[in-house]
């Protein structure tokens, strides 16, 4: 069983790539796929969280989404929370991938500037689904929902 991970504030998103399977896990962890590291950015209203990865034999990829807290919502995984996830991926033919890093390092502190919060870099490098949730549940900002689906609306 993968672990679904929406390691802030709930694990479903209508707006989830469409591989993400049945529940749409913004970051599946799956045991196949390696992370190389997860960002997120705290907000009064809303927050940001990202990650770099790579599925086996593939790209590596930079997925992230916003989340907007919902006034009439105050538990995590209840769904109604609005959030809006987007991704690339990464060629490192036309860009090596230490470029690549800086440019989102760029990229999350103007996020981090307009947000006016704080940013969490959490470093993986690893498939090893134990490891990342463990390194997960150590940070303030993940909560964390380990195989079971979020309520829908």
């Amino acid at each position: 069983m993968s672990n679904n991970v929406e390691a802030d504030r709930g694990s479903e998103d209508k707006n989830a790539p469409p591989d993400a399977g049945e529940v749409n896990p913004i970051f599946a962890i799956d045991g196949e796929t390696l992370y190389s590291r997860m960002w997120f950015v705290t907000g009064e209203k809303m927050d940001w969280m990202a990650a770099l990865f790579q599925k086996p034999g593939g790209p590596w990829e930079f997925r992230y989404r916003f989340r907007y807290y919902s006034p009439d919502a105050p538990d995590p995984f209840d769904g109604d929370d609005e959030k809006s996830v987007y991704d690339f991926q990464i060629d490192p033919a036309k860009e090596p991938l230490v470029e690549s890093i800086a440019k989102i390092k760029a990229a999350i502190e103007f996020v981090r500037s307009q947000m006016d919060g704080e940013t969490h870099e959490l470093m993986l490098n690893t498939r090893n689904p134990k490891k990342i949730m463990q390194a997960l549940a150590r940070e303030k900002w993940a909560h964390l929902r380990f195989g079971q689906p979020a309520k829908t609306k």
